[in-house]
């Protein structure tokens, strides 16, 4: 049977112990939290050529959706840390930075906030499609982050939304050694290098020229004519 370890190499049969005593004692598991930085963007353009943006609330893939440190064990295996977290949900952790990185780069006019009552004039949305620590190789291990943006523009009522930008960015920065510490500091690298790339790419976005408003639908009318009354020639 595959022997399976937790918290970074930690066997099951010893976190039975430490849960076990810990209930007894009525102690408290010792878990860290974790953050990730906003990285120093600096404004890429001198004068902002795009509107107001709303960053929607990252869709993160299921399998790296939760607090705990994820660690990929095998093709198809992961095991979870439950020792070491993010304080905030990756979805939140995420969202929160990229609206940070966002009003920093200075591409935008205003990076709306979801209590805002203004409607944007684009949308970025994005998709994690990976975010663990990956130890196949003990001799090499990686923390991955790979994450998938779309920019799209909101016209007026009725018309189009186009997609102006879309592009999947993937990192893979090695880890120093085998523990949570190294592992958060090589996600805050991964995230701080795509946010560079991110920022950089958009500064290339053009708003769309402007799209006329559909025409209105043209009444229909019912010509009446008056009843023969004998007296037309």
């Amino acid at each position: 049977m595959n022997q399976r370890f937790f918290s970074l190499g930690l066997p099951l049969a010893a976190l039975t112990v430490i849960l076990f005593s810990g209930c007894v004692g009525k102690q408290h598991l010792d878990i860290t939290y974790y953050s990730l930085d906003t990285p120093e963007i600096g404004k890429v353009i001198a004068e902002p050529k795009l509107g107001t943006v709303f960053v929607r609330d990252f869709y993160m893939n299921p399998t790296f959706e939760d607090k705990n440190f994820n660690y990929q064990t095998g093709d198809l295996t992961y095991e979870t840390d439950f020792y070491n977290q993010f304080k905030l949900s990756p979805r939140s952790l995420f969202t929160t930075l990229m609206r940070s990185t966002l009003k920093e780069s200075g591409l935008f006019k205003a990076v709306l906030m979801p209590e805002s009552s203004m409607i944007s004039d684009y949308a970025l949305e994005a998709d994690v499609q990976k975010f663990c620590a990956d130890f196949r190789d003990p001799q090499n291990p990686k923390a991955y982050l790979s994450i998938n943006f779309s920019l799209s523009y909101n016209p007026k009522k009725g018309l189009e939304r186009p997609v102006l930008f879309t592009k999947t960015y993937t990192q893979a920065v090695p880890v120093a050694k085998r523990s949570a510490d190294e592992v958060a500091k090589a996600w805050n690298t991964a995230y701080a290098n795509i946010a560079r790339q991110l920022v950089q790419d958009l500064a290339t976005v053009n708003p769309p020229p402007p799209q006329a408003a559909p025409a209105p639908a043209a009444k229909s009318r019912v010509e009446s004519s008056s009843p023969d009354n004998g007296n037309s020639q």
